[in-house]
């Protein structure tokens, strides 16, 4: 599956809610929400959510939130849960859908397949990889490693934010010289 693919999706998806928003009558209720997630919960992983999870490349706590209301879906996340299931946004959101079969699941691309795990955050091993990074030919960006490595870019920035900055400065001077 190429990101063209998932980009045009997600681009109709959102022009679509912006062309009609000013004609809703409601804002998307988050009972009916909670309703299609356990639904297709239900009708995609008998009723596990951790399943459900996995299949959408959620972190495992994501669809238990949003199925009992403890949580609104990111609008990231939900656009990835609709493209897999062939469900348009603007439905989901207004619960005009019934799911009655199964369907294949759509690809995502590799750049979609990531989730931010939530193993521990092991300190010192994490500050180890991210100096080895900073002397990696040729340099990378902090998102680059943080893929890499499998942790998510805000806790890297939250945790090491000199390493970071560092990281980027050198990524930075590396594009521009290469640029010339």
């Amino acid at each position: 599956m190429d990101d063209w693919t998932w980009q045009s999706f997600v681009t109709e998806q959102i022009g679509e809610i912006l062309a009609l928003a000013p004609y809703l009558m409601h804002p998307p209720q988050k009972e009916n929400i909670a309703q299609k997630i356990e639904q297709c919960i239900l009708l995609f992983s008998r009723g596990s959510a951790k399943a459900f999870a996995d299949l959408m490349y959620l972190s495992p706590s994501v669809p238990l939130d949003w199925r009992h209301g403890r949580a609104l879906p990111v609008l990231n996340l939900l656009l990835r849960v609709c493209y897999r299931l062939s469900i348009p946004l603007l439905d989901f959101l207004t619960g005009n859908i019934t799911i009655k079969q199964l369907q294949p699941l759509k690809d995502l691309p590799i750049c979609q397949q990531y989730r931010k795990t939530n193993r521990p955050f092991d300190i010192s091993q994490v500050q180890k990889l991210l100096e080895t990074a900073l002397l990696a030919e040729p340099p990378l960006s902090v998102r680059q490693v943080a893929k890499n490595i499998k942790y998510d870019i805000t806790d890297l920035y939250r945790h090491f934010p000199d390493l970071c900055h560092k990281i980027t400065a050198r990524y930075k001077l590396y594009k521009k010289s290469n640029s010339i």
